[in-house]
């Protein structure tokens, strides 16, 4: 899903809502993606790509993100989970 937008440019990606997509299903297992994206402090722009599998009910459940982080440079730099629990924090 990520690599739909690894050809985008910064502009592309200056929106600030969800855009949720129609569920798919990933090794047996079904999930709801979204993306979204937000403005950093130093002017790039984060673009985030979640998967998330509901386990009961639609109130419990897990996520998983990767994302691509736009820089008003040009530059294109991916990040994995780890920089968005340090950065974004967890939802």
């Amino acid at each position: 899903m990520r690599i739909g937008y690894e050809e985008c440019s910064i502009e592309d990606v200056q929106f600030e809502n969800w855009i949720n997509l129609d569920a798919v299903m990933l090794s047996g297992k079904k999930y709801w993606p979204s993306i979204w994206s937000e403005q950093r402090p130093d002017d790039s722009w984060l673009l985030v790509v979640q998967l998330t599998n509901w386990v009961l009910l639609r109130i419990v459940g897990s996520t998983d993100c990767i994302g691509i982080l736009f820089h008003p440079s040009g530059e294109k730099e991916f990040v994995d989970e780890i920089y968005l629990m340090n950065e974004v924090g967890h939802p």
